[in-house]
């Protein structure tokens, strides 16, 4: 099987994984790394590297498509999550006409996991508890108990991203550090910071 990791990064471990299972089984697996940075460390781990576009570029499905067709992929999977989405919702079909396992949720799966406001829709709507939730443009809505701690945080985001904790006073300035690095859907920064990209919950205590 020849396996192709996409936007891997500093992820010399999975290229690891992939060749210690194939050996554990008696098998034999290529995994080509692929990266938009030619010094990403995993590069240099895998059978093969292929440099590819910036995710947001026009290029980069068929950059992909391309890199597939060259070392006869089997299995395309990737560990960032905007290069998920835009696997996804931009290249499932094709991969798949094309004998290509893409392992990557389904669009309407990740219209749901990709966004916390969402996320929490779903859960609750399946008796799922779940922290009160907003925007911070509509954070006024919720009816906090007194003393309440805040989770802030990007809606969209990715590792943490524009994580706070706050309550009191520090909230605003919490709400606005975060919303000038919030990324939308695609994990592009908007010139202008738009304050639905910023999710607000209530903390758990625990």
């Amino acid at each position: 099987m020849n396996i192709l990791i996409t936007s891997a990064g500093r992820r010399n471990y999975l290229v690891d994984w992939f060749q210690n299972a194939a050996s554990d089984l008696s098998g034999t697996v290529r995994v080509i790394t692929a990266d938009g940075d030619p010094a990403a460390p995993a590069m240099g781990t895998g059978d093969a590297s292929v440099v590819l576009p910036r995710i947001e570029s026009p290029e980069y499905i068929d950059a992909v498509f391309d890199a597939c067709r060259q070392h006869d992929i089997q299995l395309l999977l990737s560990v960032n999550d905007y290069d998920i989405a835009t696997l996804s919702c931009l290249g499932l079909n094709r991969f798949g006409a094309a004998g290509v396992t893409v392992a990557v949720p389904p669009p309407t799966t990740l219209k749901v996991v990709e966004d916390k406001v969402r996320t929490g829709e779903v859960l609750r709507s399946a008796g799922i508890e779940f922290p009160a939730t907003t925007t911070a443009d509509a954070i006024e809505a919720i009816e906090p108990s007194t003393g309440t701690r805040w989770v802030i945080k990007h809606r969209y985001g990715s590792g943490s991203s524009g994580l706070f904790i706050a309550e009191g006073p520090l909230i605003t300035h919490a709400l606005a550090l975060s919303g000038a690095s919030a990324p939308n859907r695609s994990g592009l920064r908007p010139d202008i910071p738009d304050p639905q990209l910023v999710v607000v919950q209530e903390a758990i205590k625990t």
